[in-house]
């Protein structure tokens, strides 16, 4: 097995798509292809920026409310500003994002958190993008460690491991589904794991504006 470049095993993720091939950018096509498909089941607008999937995951949000507020995916870059988001995702890079998204929940059934921090996990590797047009094909394991450590910048304790845990699950999907020109075995080796991490201090990542360089309060947050 291969060791990343922490000198840890990779992490195990499904094959996500119905076809690999040699070629990053064919598989790129195949992954959208298979995300638009797997869409359709979720009745979501696939070019939206935003997405309602109240109705997919409101079974696994628990609360004490008899209503809640709607669970929304946002396929946006980061905002400036914490109450504004920010513009859509560039087309292939946000198909991509919405793709992964919605092929690990058809393979592992993934809980609404979890698939909000891949979403913001990949925002921040959009940024480190941007200059090379968001070409997935072009990602290094040194975008990936800049986007880590504008995470380690930008967010609380907490939220900055569990995002850059998802940079690595980003990486190591990249890696089984070939969508990038070279092989990443990415592993952060900056990443600290906070005491709190799984406790009570765990934070929803429901809202879009969420953890745009805010700093979210000491109180518990509900689940």
């Amino acid at each position: 097995m291969e060791m990343n470049n922490a000198g840890k095993a990779p992490r195990k993720v499904s094959v996500l798509i119905s076809k690999i091939e040699d070629d990053c950018r064919t598989n790129i096509s195949t992954l959208i292809r298979d995300g638009r498909e797997a869409a359709a089941q979720w009745e979501v607008n696939w070019d939206s920026p935003v997405w309602d999937v109240t109705h997919i995951f409101s079974q696994t949000i628990r609360s004490h409310r008899s209503e809640r507020k709607a669970l929304n995916f946002w396929f946006t870059e980061r905002g400036e500003s914490p109450k504004i988001p920010g513009h859509a995702f560039e087309r292939t890079f946000g198909e991509v994002v919405r793709s992964l998204v919605v092929l690990r929940h058809q393979v592992g059934n993934q809980c609404f958190v979890d698939q909000q921090q891949v979403i913001i996990a990949a925002q921040f590797i959009s940024q480190q993008l941007a200059p090379r047009n968001h070409d997935l094909t072009t990602l290094t394991t040194g975008d990936l460690e800049a986007a880590c450590d504008q995470i380690a910048a930008t967010q609380a304790e907490t939220t900055t491991y569990k995002l850059q845990r998802f940079v690595e699950v980003i990486a190591a999907a990249i890696d089984q589904n070939r969508l990038c020109a070279r092989r990443l075995n990415f592993r952060y080796s900056k990443k600290v794991r906070p005491a709190s991490t799984g406790g009570l201090d765990y934070v929803r990542l429901d809202d879009p504006i969420l953890h745009r360089g805010h700093q979210p309060s000491s109180s518990p947050m509900t689940l």
